[in-house]
């Protein structure tokens, strides 16, 4: 028997193990396959996963470490790049580019400084013509000077005669005395005048008018007459200097007459000659300026 229990132990171990009725080999066998202990140390799916989802863990925990850090950079360099303090006022500020491109120190100053008249200088040729070393303008308004000589010669308006009508007078020369006398020249002025004057810019136009009627001393109609315009240099100059134009013995004349430079010029009204020639008479003057406004305030 002892033979036989023998011979069955080693068969058992041979095939692996018995199923029933052989206690020991059934032990011995169960613990050398050790299935329990190698599936839990070797590959139990909780083992490994646990580890796998820690990895996981670890990468995203990463991954919001890294966005963060990428972000933070980017609001700087957003900041460094178009911060007011870096760019908008370095370039555009009114201290950096405004005030020293157009600032009237610059600009304003060469081309509507008072010595050109605030009045006057209102247009690109009055700019232009002003900053070139012409006039401001003058004598606006009529004035009251009693028209007795080139020194008292008196004032034509510059606004009154650009009006619609222009400047008109009425009076005559009986009481009036001989200033101007170009004798010995083809121009007859031998009786008595009155002296007017007008300040002119350069390109400004008059219409002279002038009609005789009644003489002096005599009964008639009509009396002859002399029209002259005499030109001055300078914007001050109120003098006699050139004789620019003459019409005389005619009892009535009309003359359209351009000025050629700014300044004053003197528009007598005379008798031809020393014959009666003197008398009432009505005169006008009529001023297309070459400003809006004539220049005037």
């Amino acid at each position: 028997m002892r033979a036989v229990k023998f011979a069955a132990v080693l068969l058992c171990a041979a095939i692996g193990g018995c199923a029933v009725g052989v206690d020991e080999p059934v032990r011995s066998a169960a613990r050398d396959s050790g299935g329990g202990d190698s599936a839990i140390e070797e590959g139990s799916t909780p083992d490994v996963a646990s580890d796998d989802s820690g990895s996981a863990a670890e990468g995203a925990v990463d991954a919001t470490i890294d966005g963060a850090a990428d972000s933070t950079i980017g609001a700087d360099t957003a900041v460094a790049d178009t911060a007011v303090a870096d760019t908008a006022v370095a370039d555009t500020a009114v201290a950096d580019t405004a005030v020293a491109d157009t600032a009237v120190a610059d600009t304003a100053v060469a081309d509507t400084t008072p010595v050109d008249t605030g009045t006057a200088d209102t247009g690109v040729v009055v700019d232009t013509s002003v900053d070139a070393g012409s006039c401001a303008v003058r004598g606006c308004a009529t004035g009251t000077e009693n028209r007795s000589g080139c020194a008292n010669a008196r004032t034509i308006g510059r606004v009154p005669a650009s009006t619609g009508t222009g400047y008109r007078i009425s009076d005559n020369l009986c009481s009036a005395s001989n200033k101007f006398d170009e004798s010995g020249s083809a121009c007859w002025d031998a009786n008595a005048d009155h002296a007017y004057r007008i300040w002119l810019q350069a390109g400004d136009i008059i219409d002279l008018v002038l009609t005789t009627a009644s003489p002096c001393s005599s009964s008639g109609f009509s009396w002859n007459g002399t029209l002259k315009i005499i030109e001055n240099s300078g914007c001050d100059v109120t003098a006699c200097s050139t004789l620019a134009f003459c019409a005389y013995n005619k009892t009535s004349h009309a003359k359209s007459y351009t000025a050629p430079r700014d300044g004053w010029y003197v528009v007598t009204v005379e008798g031809s000659s020393a014959f009666d020639d003197e008398g009432d008479y009505t005169f006008s003057v009529k001023l297309t300026c070459k400003t809006a406004g004539c220049g005037c305030p």
